[in-house]
């Protein structure tokens, strides 16, 4: 199993205020997902309020008999000719991402992540056989920290996650523009955070921009 490229960055970017090793912890768990479920070809985590997700997926080695059967036509020559090497640049990473995503899935379970009574997330992992989580359901719970008994079964077919797993080091950009954005705005007006973060989005709903795209304006005129 293998992070995302772009994960793998966010995490790397998480773990600079963290003293765990986000990254780490995160492979460690797939791997244990795989000894239980032979089958799993990927899992995200997704945090709900900072719309995060994260995401491990099964290596090409892993996943080569699936792909072989897969892949088009037009590819498959070409396809099978480098199957044997191990290290992916990013854009060949993301393309048997896609594959694994698109075409290998056949069962998933996801499950909500509750600390101290409330929801913070939820983990869904996907599996290439049909029913591979079929009596697993704590087991898998466990080794991810989610809840078992709220599980629901092929929520996730498609690998939706995997497009938001994607999106995440440009959220993260966005969330840091905004705080630096708000901070410049409660310096320079005088006012606490709270007030400074509800002036930028308010001034970013006049114009019909987006918050982010609001702070990196601002950002730009500090600048100047």
């Amino acid at each position: 199993m293998k992070l995302l490229p772009e994960t793998y960055v966010a995490l790397r970017r998480l773990g600079e205020t963290s003293d765990r090793d986000l990254a780490a912890s995160m492979a460690d768990a797939a791997e244990r997902l795989r000894a239980v479920v032979p089958s799993c070809v990927g899992v995200s985590y997704s945090l709900l309020d900072e719309h995060l997700t994260f995401t491990v997926l099964a290596t090409r080695r892993e996943t080569a008999a699936l792909e072989t059967a897969r892949v088009p036509a037009a590819r498959g020559e070409a396809h099978r000719a480098d199957a044997a090497a191990d290290v992916l640049d990013e854009v060949r990473w993301r393309e048997l991402s896609t594959v694994a995503g698109e075409h290998g899935v056949r069962s998933t379970l996801s499950m909500p992540v509750i600390t101290q009574g409330s929801l913070v997330g939820t983990v869904s992992v996907y599996a290439g056989e049909p029913a591979a989580f079929d009596g697993l359901e704590t087991l898998v719970a466990d080794i991810v920290g989610a809840s078992a008994p709220d599980s629901t079964a092929n929520a996730d077919l498609g690998f939706r996650s995997l497009d938001e797993a994607f999106a995440s080091p440009g959220r993260l950009d966005d969330r840091r523009a905004i705080d630096r954005a708000t901070g410049a705005i409660g310096s320079s007006e005088g006012v606490p955070l709270p007030t400074a973060r509800r002036m930028l989005g308010e001034g970013a709903e006049r114009i019909g921009i987006s918050d982010a795209e609001a702070a990196r304006a601002v950002l730009r005129s500090q600048d100047r």
